[in-house]
This record gives structure tokens, C-alpha cells and sequence, in this order.
């Protein structure tokens, strides 16, 4: 699809060259749309958009809620690198409402074929359910997750919506799920660990180092395991680099 030439033209105010309105070509634009080659073009993105999730996307990327399955971070990041698409953070907003902390995110996704998508993710403190504790820190990274997430699907999925979006919420009469429970937050160094065992409710800076080795295993499975042991290298590589003799 082309656009028409630049012009360029002088500015009354200050004699400086500037470039003109681009008059839009409607019909060469309708024309372009129409024309066989270009459907058939979209038709194969929405086939190998397809064929990338059945690929890519396995069943520590996805949450189920009824019949119904949600991508989860992990998906929308596997997508977004096969489809080539960057995506930068362009605003954070953090704020107190009604005695609880909110953290809004604005994340821009670029497509190499040029196309943009800007949206918004937010997440507030009072989103927390029974033991799960949301600190700002986790309300900042679900914000970030979630616009992420959402500007990756306007791309490539239609505004398909994420495992992070869906909570405590009435579902829409012709839907045939109920969401039983909000997804948990993107863990932190600072969220308490959810397991079992010694480290249970412990941070996972506070770990020993044999912990975060047992963590880091191959093979070890858990909800959020991927990002958990994430953490947890980043952790003993910062270990690594501290000084003797320093605080931790």
C-alpha cells in the first residue's frame, strides 16, 4: 500500500521548509483493499497465526477458565518475537484511588510491516484474593503484562483477550464459563513464594543459595515456574557480583 509524495512547502511565520498534509488517495486506497492479493495476504497471516499457536504455545503458557483457554504472558512474548514484534513501554502512571495503590501502563507494539498498537493496562492493590498479597511492585509489572499483552493481540489476534485480563467478573450471557479467580500477578523478587515447604511465604532474595539452586532444576513444574526461575538465576547471578563481606 502506498501513500502519495511528500510535499513540502514554506512556513508564512518563519520561512522554514515544511512539509505539507499528505493528501490521502481514497481510491487508490479502496483499490489496493479490494484487490484479491491482498486478502489472500491476510488470510495467510491469520493462517500462520494460527499455525504459530499451535507451534509455539504450550500448556505452561495458557490458563483455563471453564472451556474457555487464555493466552498468558509467556504466549504473547513467544508470538511477538515469531511475528517480529517490538514493544516499548510509553507511559507509566501510579496513584492512589480510594486508599489503594493503581498502576497505569501504556505499551506501544510495532509490527515490521509498520502497523502500530497502543493500549492500556492497569492493575490496583485491591485486586488481591484470600492469602495473595499484591504489592506495587506487582501492581506495576501486572499493568505492564497486561498492556503488553493487549497491544501484542491487537496486532496479530484481533484484540484477543489475555490470561491477565480476566478476573472475579459476570461473564456475558453468551458466554459458558464463569472465571472462578484472578489470575496471580507476575511474581517479583519481593512476592512471598506460594509453595509449600521451608520457603514457604518467604522472598525470594531471602533464599538460601542451595534454595535457588533447587529452584532453577530443569524440569521442575508450578504455576509461573518460568518466571520464578527466572528470578531466581537473576538472583544468584547478583550474588555473584556482591562484593565479600557486603550486605546481601
Amino acid at each position: 500500500m502506498t501513500a502519495s509524495p511528500a510535499r513540502e512547502g514554506l512556513a508564512v511565520e518563519t520561512g522554514e521548509v515544511v512539509a505539507l498534509p499528505v493528501k490521502f488517495a481514497m481510491n487508490e486506497y479502496l483499490r489496493q483493499i479490494q484487490d484479491d492479493a491482498a486478502i489472500k495476504q491476510q488470510q495467510q497471516l491469520a493462517a500462520a497465526y494460527d499455525k504459530a499457536c499451535a507451534a509455539l504455545i504450550g500448556p505452561n503458557d495458557v490458563q483455563r477458565e471453564g472451556k474457555r483457554r487464555f493466552k498468558k504472558k509467556s504466549a504473547w512474548r513467544k508470538l511477538a518475537r515469531h511475528f517480529g514484534i517490538s514493544v516499548n513501554l510509553t507511559r507509566t502512571v501510579s496513584e492512589f484511588i480510594n486508599g489503594q495503590f493503581c498502576a497505569t501502563v501504556t505499551a506501544q507494539a510495532i509490527g515490521p510491516w509498520g502497523q502500530a498498537s497502543e493500549d492500556v493496562g492497569a492493575c490496583c492493590t485491591d485486586e488481591a484474593t484470600g492469602r495473595r498479597v499484591i504489592t506495587v511492585a506487582d501492581a506495576i509489572a501486572t499493568a505492564a503484562t497486561r498492556a503488553t499483552n493487549r497491544a501484542i493481540s491487537n496486532l496479530i489476534a484481533m484484540g484477543e483477550v489475555s490470561a491477565e485480563e480476566i478476573g472475579n467478573r459476570t461473564a456475558p450471557p453468551d458466554d459458558e464459563h464463569q472465571p472462578d479467580a484472578l489470575p496471580d500477578p507476575e511474581p517479583t523478587s519481593d512476592t512471598p513464594w506460594p509453595g509449600s515447604g521451608p520457603v514457604f511465604n518467604k522472598k525470594l532474595r531471602d533464599w538460601s543459595q542451595a534454595q535457588l539452586l533447587w529452584l532453577v532444576e530443569p524440569g521442575r513444574r508450578g504455576p509461573q515456574i518460568d518466571i520464578w526461575q527466572s528470578l531466581a538465576k537473576d538472583e544468584l547471578e547478583r550474588r555473584k557480583n556482591v562484593a565479600p563481606g557486603t550486605a546481601r
